[in-house]
């Protein structure tokens, strides 16, 4: 069975070993960007890389862009893909999907999210993204907001918090 292998890298200093040793032994990886900082790092273990910008510039909107990417990972099955943002609600979603339906398993490695690295010492947050807000959260739970990357989605974050 083929398969695709998720790594979730969202700084440099966040690789694991396990994802270390995935990107060195695979010959097909794709990252989802390259302007992001943590793409230096994955050429460094992976050496050739390929990234998903040009369906970010051709995509009229997130949806055609998910199924394009869904579509270059399940065409280049086995590989690996380098998800450098959160994928979680939007992306993998529509990758799982069409996997599926070709019978291509998914396999996610544990990883450490943003507030991982940046409150190492903190009890773990469950990660959210400030562009796909659920509809509630238990009051009891922390929370790391990722992705406020604009006054905008910084005011709507602080709104539904």
């Amino acid at each position: 069975m083929q398969s695709i292998t998720v790594i979730f890298l969202c700084a440099p200093g966040a690789l694991t070993l396990a994802q270390q040793t995935v990107l060195a032994q695979s010959d097909t990886i794709f990252i989802q960007t390259l302007r992001h900082p943590c793409a230096d790092t994955v050429r460094r273990y992976a050496g050739a890389v390929q990234s998903m910008d040009d369906l970010f510039e051709a995509s009229p909107d997130f949806d055609a862009l998910n199924r394009s990417i869904a579509e270059r990972l399940c065409g280049n099955a086995p590989c690996v893909y380098v998800a450098t943002g959160s994928i979680q609600n939007s992306q993998l979603p529509v990758i799982y999907d069409l996997a599926t339906q070709r019978n291509i398993a998914i396999s996610v490695l544990p990883y450490l999210s943003a507030g991982d690295v940046a409150f190492p010492l903190l009890e773990r947050g469950v990660a959210i993204s400030a562009h796909d807000l659920p509809d509630q959260i238990d009051p009891e739970q922390s929370y790391i907001v990722e992705e406020i990357d604009s006054a905008l989605a910084a005011g709507e974050a602080k709104l539904y918090l």
